[in-house]
């Protein structure tokens, strides 16, 4: 399973949400750019879902080289029913498509494995103009966004990394509630 084998050993650390600071919006949106720019030759595999994703396990990832201290990239995330959500995503997602650096469009899907229609619609994001100069994002940070994007858009579907994401964290939060992305390590089943 590639980076979330990597990703999935329990940590012995756990930073509360609440002390997660602020996004800091315009690593967040180079971050989205660049995960974006980096899909184009898959940009039907990339929605909304594995977006928010890819950057829970890469921020997770910053946390835990960082030894739990606040990496430079890093997100406050929410609860939602397909796994943590980004919450100032919208926003960035909206400041990127004014600028004209990306597009989104609405994807139908179908489940291919049983012939079902799902009824499901969701934004797929494409590149527009290739001109956003990626300055804020270190080498370490752009690598493990590449990585994990990679991964999760190549071999997992958006349904299998949400339940990814759903761990003993994820599933005892309210809707809606804050999530540390330190949590991201926490198993799913911690206690034999």
């Amino acid at each position: 399973m590639g980076a979330y084998q990597e990703l999935s050993h329990p940590k012995s650390y756990y930073l509360p949400a609440e002390q997660v600071i602020d996004d800091n919006f315009e690593r967040l949106a180079e971050a989205v750019y660049f995960i974006i720019a980096n899909a184009t030759h898959k940009p039907h595999k990339l929605g909304k879902t594995k977006l928010h994703k890819i950057l829970w396990f890469a921020i997770a990832t910053l946390f835990e080289e960082n030894d739990a201290n606040v990496p430079s990239l890093v997100g406050k995330f929410i609860k939602m029913p397909f796994g943590p959500y980004l919450k100032n995503m919208d926003k960035i997602i909206d400041s990127l498509r004014e600028k004209n650096y990306i597009k989104s469009s609405k994807k139908h899907f179908f489940d291919n494995k049983t012939n079902q229609d799902l009824s499901i619609f969701s934004n797929i994001y494409e590149l527009t103009d290739t001109s956003m100069e990626i300055k804020l994002l270190n080498k370490n940070e752009q690598e493990i966004l590449l990585k994990i994007a990679s991964y999760v858009i190549n071999e997992t579907t958006a349904t299998e990394i949400s339940e990814i994401s759903h761990n003993i964290m994820w599933e005892i939060a309210a809707n809606g509630e804050e999530l540390s992305p330190t949590g991201a390590f926490l198993t799913k089943y911690p206690i034999n």
